[in-house]
């Protein structure tokens, strides 16, 4: 009432005071803590908690802050060893699977014959890798889209499969010779470089271990860069090496044209593997404007398995992401039962209740 428009005035006066419809309101932000308080008219019935106190503390701190009750509630990255902890402290928890996926991508700028590629991906042993590393906490992917939408096509078999004789006859294909013991064409020995952060402790390590190996057997060579993350997403971005180890991250939808869409390979893209499909991109423009879940699935199951012909994208691994909580003070019975990717104990924090 008595807005005049272009006269911001007004709601500059009231942007200190925010007003919302959640189940909390805003008390303070002191010493690194984000003080809340119940709002008692919210729509869905006043909240059962009074007071939350939201903080960023160190990750290797988490757990060991729940087990000591200086915090009820937090997320640490899931593995073998904190599993084991939990169970032996009876730490309450839920697994649900992150909506994302790691992946080893293939630059097909430097690396553009075809047969090259599809060499390199029947190099890649990536079942050992994942178990070895994370047992039940993560499931090997065949397709380059995270398992938690409800799109991902669940029964999709290997695209690619490990073999090092096909391996070797796809690169005798592009072109490549043995002499001396050696894969060479044009006077040079095939060689790749691929580029991972933190090698020492990465989960596809092992891939490219046993890749560097094969393809020494085969008379190419695999040189493996082990650099700092902000190094290697330039390296990425500039297209400045062959091939790359990463994760994606918080994927909410199906909609993949930012990273396999032709006009993304441009500057602010995320094809950095550089292919441009039409008819990739005729399936994305279809996936987007077709409602009906089954056939939206069809179109993404058939999109998906043009997208691998490229040799360009081997999706690794799905991970789980963990939340736990201090049985001590949360009535754990108050939690959601269907905590899932999407859902979980904030949706219904209003319901959760302290013991």
């Amino acid at each position: 009432e008595g807005f005049v428009k272009g006269d911001l005035s007004m709601v500059k006066a009231k942007s200190g005071t925010p007003m919302g419809s959640g189940p909390f309101k805003w008390v303070g932000y002191n010493n690194n803590v984000v003080h809340v308080e119940r709002f008692d008219d919210y729509f869905l019935g006043t909240p059962k908690i009074e007071n939350i106190k939201y903080q960023v503390i160190d990750e290797q701190q988490k757990v060991n802050a729940i087990i000591s009750g200086d915090i009820d509630i937090t997320d640490p990255s899931a593995s073998l060893e904190l599993m084991d902890e939990l169970e032996a402290n009876g730490i309450e928890y839920s697994l649900v699977g992150n909506p994302g996926y790691g992946y080893i991508a293939i630059s097909a700028k430097r690396v553009p014959e075809l047969k090259v590629r599809e060499g390199l991906m029947h190099l890649m042993t990536r079942e050992q890798a994942v178990n070895t590393y994370y047992g039940e906490l993560a499931q090997v992917i065949e397709r380059p889209m995270t398992p938690t939408l409800a799109e991902y096509p669940q029964d999709a078999e290997e695209y690619w499969g490990y073999d090092k004789e096909k391996a070797l006859a796809c690169f005798l294909e592009a072109g490549y010779v043995q002499e001396n013991g050696k894969l060479m064409k044009d006077g040079k020995q095939l060689s790749v470089e691929v580029a991972i952060g933190d090698a020492s402790s990465h989960p596809s390590t092992p891939i490219l271990t046993q890749m560097k190996s094969d393809m020494e057997e085969l008379g190419a060579e695999l040189i493996v860069s082990d650099v700092d993350f902000s190094i290697l997403t330039n390296r990425i971005n500039n297209d400045d090496v062959d091939m790359w180890v990463m994760a994606w991250g918080k994927s909410t939808n199906c909609d993949l044209t930012q990273i396999f869409g032709s006009e993304s390979t441009k500057s602010g893209g995320s094809n950095r593997t550089w292919v441009q499909d039409a008819k990739v991109d005729e399936y994305l423009k279809q996936v987007m404007q077709t409602l009906d879940i089954e056939e939206r699935k069809e179109l993404v199951a058939e999109e998906l398995d043009q997208i691998m012909s490229w040799a360009t994208y081997m999706p690794v691994y799905q991970r789980k992401n963990l939340l736990i909580y201090n049985p001590n003070t949360i009535n754990v019975d108050t939690i959601p039962s269907n905590t899932s990717t999407y859902y979980n104990y904030v949706n219904e924090i209003h319901l959760l209740e302290l013991n």
